[in-house]
């Protein structure tokens, strides 16, 4: 009886090792398929129609902008890649927003709030797993285009 007993309980705690293993092993792969793919490169992500590469002079108000944003999220974001484009017209920054609020979500992209975006009317962020993604937009004046800093940064 006591053997019949014993042989039981090996069997139970077969069994249940087996599916702790089992477990842990759709959990480990269940993580890694959730977990996005790192953008190395911003130019792979989508850009609105009516935008151009921005091909003025070095802007130290864009490299202030830039250096704010990486202020504002803190020490373990660090810049990824960045980049400029000009808002040509007939299209306007509403035009650019809405085509980021539209594209975005579609590569799991989610909005966030930042101290640096103080209103959508300057800007947005973006972020999806351990990247953000910022679109400030400086105002031109007089004949001057409107500018898109564009950043990507990455987690540590």
């Amino acid at each position: 009886m006591w053997a019949i007993y014993k042989l039981r309980m090996k069997s139970l705690f077969r069994m249940l090792r087996m599916g702790v293993y089992l477990l842990g092993l759709s959990l480990l792969l269940a993580g890694c398929a959730n977990t996005p793919a790192l953008v190395e490169d911003i130019n792979t992500l989508p850009n609105p129609p009516g935008t151009t590469s921005y091909r003025g002079p070095e802007d130290p108000v864009i490299q202030t902008l830039t250096a704010t944003y990486l202020v504002s999220f803190g020490d373990q974001y660090k810049l990824t890649d960045s980049r400029n484009l000009s808002i040509e017209s007939p299209a306007t920054w509403d035009d650019v927003a809405q085509f980021y609020k539209s594209e975005l979500p579609k590569s799991n992209w989610q909005p966030i709030s930042s101290a640096a975006v103080v209103a959508d009317s300057l800007g947005q962020a973006w972020q999806r797993g351990a990247q953000r993604f910022t679109i400030a937009r400086l105002v031109g004046s007089g004949s001057a285009r409107d500018i898109l800093v564009l950043t990507l940064t990455t987690k540590q």
